[in-house]
Formats: structure tokens, sequence, C-alpha cells
């Protein structure tokens, strides 16, 4: 990372008429807002040079050496340091270990790769779930939420749920066209018992969300900082990603089409034990989404797996 470089792009023929263009780029420059920034300049410049022209790329509202000096400007106000306040009372009574059980030895399965375990969701089901969230005036990252703490919560037993939670944090308007690294943590906690009913535990859940979003200048690296290293496990352990943002279309111009290649996350580093990964993808005025359950190298067997697809 420190001789770089950061990005690198490598055009693979495939065919006589098809090629693959990599682009490798570190996460400390880009994120997944990032990805459809990268995309669009790149049609617009091939559509200009391929008809001979100059491109005319927007310039970024805000450049990223300014947005960092605007935070370190930030992090010395009493506004921040009131979220500061906040996360340190939010977060001083948690329980510091989850005991989720597994089917083999933790120690003996985590081996430090990430496998994946898809799970469909039927058009019937996506359907009933956004009828939920019309009714229910909530948005379905809420209630996917709300529903990852209740298995959660079904399959550990343990009444409070800590799940951390990517958030592009592009509130700054002029971010919107700006590669970067913007990406923040929500983390959203719950308190759950058996007497609650799946609307209570929506609202909590719903409810929580607001509040960390209200609070999420802080950063989840200060905020371990803050309340102490003893919080990085708990806070670092569950993670819930939902991912909408569309870069998944294919796209056509005179003589040229490309489309997305998806990749093969079953064997990755995984950085958190267990999570849930929900992805959107926009086809006309229909929703499919794909939901993999990721954890830690083999720790769960197919029957348990099973258990939380239910």
């Amino acid at each position: 990372m420190y001789n770089g470089p950061l990005i690198r792009a490598f055009l693979v023929p495939v065919d006589d008429t098809g090629s693959v263009l990599i682009l490798d780029m570190h996460h400390i420059i880009s994120d997944g807002w990032s990805v459809n920034t990268i995309i669009n300049e790149l049609r617009n410049l091939y559509a200009a040079y391929s008809q001979g022209q100059e491109p005319n790329l927007p310039l970024p509202g805000l450049q990223y050496s300014d947005y960092a000096d605007l935070l370190r400007k930030y992090h010395v106000t009493e506004a921040y340091q009131e979220q500061l306040r906040f996360w340190q009372q939010q977060l001083s009574d948690f329980t510091p270990e989850y005991d989720f059980p597994t089917d083999v030895n933790r120690d003996m399965a985590a081996n430090g790769l990430l496998k994946m375990h898809d799970i469909n969701i039927s058009t019937s089901s996506m359907e009933a779930a956004l009828q939920y969230c019309k009714t229910h005036q909530i948005t379905p990252y809420m209630l996917f939420m709300a529903l990852w703490h209740t298995c959660l919560f079904m399959y550990s037993g343990v009444p409070q749920i800590i799940v951390t939670s990517p958030n592009a944090d592009r509130t700054h308007r002029n971010s919107h066209n700006t590669v970067g690294l913007f990406l923040n943590f929500l983390i959203v906690k719950s308190t759950i018992n058996q007497a609650m009913t799946l609307r209570d535990i929506v609202k909590q859940v719903s409810r929580t969300v607001h509040t960390a979003q209200a609070n999420s200048d802080v950063h989840a690296a200060a905020i371990v900082e803050a309340v102490g290293e003893r919080a990085r496990n708990a806070i670092f352990h569950l993670a819930f990603n939902y991912l909408n943002f569309p870069n998944d279309e294919e796209w056509s111009l005179t003589e040229l089409t490309m489309e997305p290649i998806t990749i093969d996350y079953s064997d990755m580093a995984s950085t958190q034990p267990l999570g849930m990964l929900i992805t959107k993808h926009q086809q006309g005025i229909n929703y499919q989404i794909g939901c993999n359950l990721k954890n830690e190298g083999n720790s769960f067997y197919h029957p348990h797996k099973q258990y939380i697809d239910s």
C-alpha cells in the first residue's frame, strides 16, 4: 500500500469481439459508491474518445483532501464531542462476548476464510416484505436488519445484540461524485426478550438506526478508542450489509456493450465472524434480493445453516 499503485487496470481479451476490463483498487481509496462514479466516468470517456471528441467530465464538488480537512476541524467541535458521549453511554452496558453454538470447535474451524451461504428469497416473500415495509413506513434495510437481530437472538439467547453495518456516509451533497473512502459503520444495538413480537423488534431497531445515523459523524474506530479496546470484539463481531446501489446494470453504446461480472466471494479473508449480506438489483419495477450468510471458516455445518435460513 505504501509503494502503490493503489489502482491498476487490465484489459484481458477473451475472444475476437470481447474483453474483460479488470479494475483493481485498494479499499482505502474507494468504496461501493465510488465504483458507480468510476463506471459512469468510463462510459463518458469511451463515448467521447470513440467519436473523436474530448471528454467533458464534471469536476468533483469536493476533493477528498478537503473532506479530510473538514473532518479534522469537526472533530474538535462540541457537536462532535456530544456525539462521542452518546456512543460512550450507548455502549456502557453491552455484553462484551457472544457465545454462538457451532458445529465444530471454533479454534479448529476458524481459518481466516469467509464462507458464503446463499439464501434465496422467493418473489412472494419479497412482495410480502415490501408490503410490510410500506404498511409500517419503514425501509427494507430496517426490516432485514430487525430480522437479523431476531435471528441472532433466537440462535444465541443473548438479549443484547450489537450489529455493525457499513454506511455510505455521503451526507455532504458535494461528495456525491467524489471518488474516495467515505465509508463509515453504523453500530445498531438492540435489547430483545422472548415476550417481544417482530413488530416490537422492528420498531426498536428502526428507532436505533435513526439515532445511530444522527450520531454517525463519529467513526467506529473513534468509538472503540473512547469506549475501550474491550469493545472491539463486540462491535465488530456481527455484521449486516445491505447493498442497494445499482452497479450491476448493463449499458451499451453504438458498438459496445458492457455488463458486470459477478465475483465469487465464497473464499475470501474474513473480518467479522458472522454476518448477513443483502444485495438489491433493480430490474424494471421489480426487486430481486439475494441474501448471503457469511461465517468464519467451517464453524457452521449445513444443519445449523438451515436453522438460520428458517
